[in-house]
């Protein structure tokens, strides 16, 4: 499964592939880790500490890839033609009863604000809706993270509450969740308009 978009930039128009994460990743991904590692640490605490070098690295995509293979996760790698890998959009939290899962995502700080995560949200709420027939996808986001918030809801996540003290970050303090939702019904109606 791979997409390519063309966006357009400031300076250029370039084409972003999503596709899943690949063992040849490895270096690639340990390097957007290190770069952003500051940024992340909040929001991806168990990520940062299950990736500490390449070898750990390389464990953590044949985690990911065996999930995919069993179903119970999916993790998809942004990719810029000059820049390389920029970015993650990992699908987890599947419950294939109802069925829906949990999306988490981030960028290197480098390339936010170009419509690159709106576009790749937009495509894998498509993916999950069209092809695995989901019911509902949800987001867990922090209310002081404008910048998520705001791609969630450009691809019409809706908050559905805030989860008071449900997520412990790298320090170990508990911080608040927003949860947003998004239905198959609601994207259908999105789609249609």
């Amino acid at each position: 499964i791979t997409i390519s978009l063309i966006l357009p930039s400031p300076s250029m128009t370039a084409t972003i592939n999503y596709r899943p994460l690949q063992l040849t990743d490895t270096a690639a991904l340990f390097e957007l880790i290190e770069r952003n590692r500051e940024h992340l640490r909040t929001w991806f605490p168990i990520t940062l500490s299950a990736i500490v070098d390449e070898p750990t690295c390389l464990r953590y995509i044949q985690k990911k890839q065996a999930q995919a293979q069993n179903k119970e996760g999916f993790c998809f790698g942004i990719d810029h033609p000059s820049a390389g890998l920029i970015g993650c959009i990992i699908v987890k939290t599947i419950d294939w009863r109802i069925p829906k899962g949990e999306l988490a995502y981030y960028l290197d700080h480098d390339w936010k604000r170009q419509g690159i995560m709106s576009q790749g949200i937009a495509w894998i709420c498509d993916h999950l809706f069209t092809e695995h027939r989901f019911e509902k996808i949800f987001l867990q986001i922090g209310p002081d993270n404008p910048g998520s918030l705001g791609v969630a809801r450009k691809n019409g996540f809706v908050q559905e509450g805030l989860m008071r003290q449900d997520f412990r970050d790298y320090l170990g303090q508990l911080r608040d969740i927003a949860y947003l939702g998004l239905t198959r019904e609601d994207w259908q109606a999105a789609i249609k308009n």
